[in-house]
């Protein structure tokens, strides 16, 4: 009998403080001073992990503390040769093996890796100590700001400094750790295959973030300029704090209990829903293919999100333009039926998408978070996309504290006030030729 793909995660009620931040106001320093709390320990599980700070951060920690433990878990696309990444990608792995020890630094278990586990391992989460966890919807890489470009895209991030939910995600680090062995010679024909299939889905799910960094750059101008502007002006949301105090606490994590665990929240949900995404997409991979899941994970969560309109409950949505609008091609063509379905349910007054012109601050919505009745909050890397929920390894929380929750509320209820409504925006009029169409 195969063991199983993840430990089980069950709900937590423990008296632990929190602190929560939101990318680009304090993303950074948040991230820093986290890693400066590690003492014995500090182990790392992320996508992408290319932010030149935070890795010299890193180094200096080491640096200091020579018996600390930097043990760091990344996916092979975006770390490793063998899995398509790009040189300059992998001299970003060589430089965390040098601070970490090559021993200390590994591919997590993915197709593009000896031991193919997972599609992507796409979970953006650290626990320093075995005892503080650190979970962040965004990757660590240059969509992150830095003093040449402090302007960049919305995140959410969570800091729980308790011992049971630094226990659970100490043991599935561990895990993840143990299923894939360390430098294990790849078989060559398999990997060469299975990287061609990665560059595939990468290109379909992630080429959004490349087109993105252009539009990006184009309305930057003149980038000291916006450097002095940001460090004179303190952080939209700065980082919240939450003494200690009894809280519920359920890991959701991907492929296991994500789908379930936010299926019963939504279903639940009596008065009101927030849920920012940078996406919804059916698309899961079926052997070779990139296709729709038409009735999949995400079909039944857009269902359920019906349902709770239906019922009366008020339900705002905020999604990333470039991703859900006006990206076209065979495969992302898929996503507009995403948003239709919505639209047509007579939901479109609660959708908005990030503001597209010269005068925003945000350069992408990249969250994965949701908040419902003000009460519960989720903070996780998981896409609502088929392909995330079902074959990539995601990781987040659910916490449910109407302190906390409201931190998260209040953030994106400026994000919705200033996002833009699709129906009153020329900028949106072919998308609409094509709602009129599909009506």
């Amino acid at each position: 009998m195969a063991p199983p793909l993840t430990p089980e995660p069950t709900p937590i009620e423990e008296a632990c403080s929190v602190r929560t931040f939101a990318g680009p106001d304090t993303i950074v320093e948040s991230i820093q001073q986290f890693f400066s709390s590690a003492r014995k320990t500090l182990h790392i599980s992320i996508f992408k992990f290319h932010h030149k700070g935070l890795i010299e951060h890193l180094a200096t920690l080491r640096a200091a503390n020579p018996e600390l433990e930097i043990k760091v878990q990344l996916d092979p696309v975006k770390h490793d040769a063998a899995g398509g990444a790009s040189p300059e990608e992998v001299a970003t792995t060589r430089r965390l093996e040098e601070i970490c020890g090559a021993s200390n630094v590994q591919m997590g278990p993915t197709v593009n890796s000896p031991r193919p586990v997972f599609q992507l391992i796409h979970q953006k989460y650290a626990v320093a100590d075995g005892a503080r966890t650190l979970i962040v919807t965004g990757n660590w890489d240059n969509f992150m700001p830095a003093p040449d470009h402090p302007v960049a895209g919305r995140e959410w991030g969570i800091i729980i400094e308790g011992a049971e939910t630094g226990a659970y995600f100490e043991r599935l680090f561990a895990h993840d750790w143990e299923l894939q062995p360390p430098h294990a010679p790849a078989a060559a024909a398999r990997r060469g295959r299975r990287a061609r299939d990665s560059a595939q889905v990468l290109r379909t799910l992630e080429r959004f973030t490349a087109e993105m960094a252009l539009e990006a750059a184009s309305e930057a101008g003149d980038a000291v300029a916006k450097m002095r502007m940001a460090e004179a002006r303190p952080p939209q949301f700065p980082e919240g704090s939450f003494p200690v105090r009894t809280r519920a606490i359920l890991p959701v994590i991907s492929p296991a209990n994500y789908h379930p665990a936010v299926m019963e929240l939504i279903d639940g949900a009596k008065r009101s829903i927030r849920i920012q995404q940078m996406y919804f997409s059916r698309l899961t991979k079926v052997g070779d293919d990139i296709v729709p899941a038409p009735d999949g994970k995400i079909q039944e969560l857009l269902n359920a999100l019906r349902r709770a309109f239906q019922r009366g409950v008020q339900v705002s949505v905020l999604l990333e333009s470039t991703t859900q609008l006006m990206y076209h091609d065979q495969k992302s063509q898929e996503l507009f039926w995403e948003f239709v379905q919505l639209f047509n349910a007579g939901m479109g007054n609660g959708i908005r998408f990030r503001h597209v012109g010269p005068d925003r601050t945000l350069t992408f919505f990249h969250n994965k978070g949701l908040v419902v009745d003000g009460e519960a909050v989720v903070v996780s890397s998981t896409n609502w996309s088929d392909f995330s929920v079902t074959l990539s390894r995601e990781a987040g929380v659910i916490v449910r504290d109407p302190e906390v929750a409201g931190w998260y509320a209040a953030v994106f209820d400026h994000d919705f006030q200033h996002a833009a409504d699709p129906l009153d925006r020329i900028s949106y009029q072919a998308f609409l030729q094509e709602i009129r169409k599909i009506r």
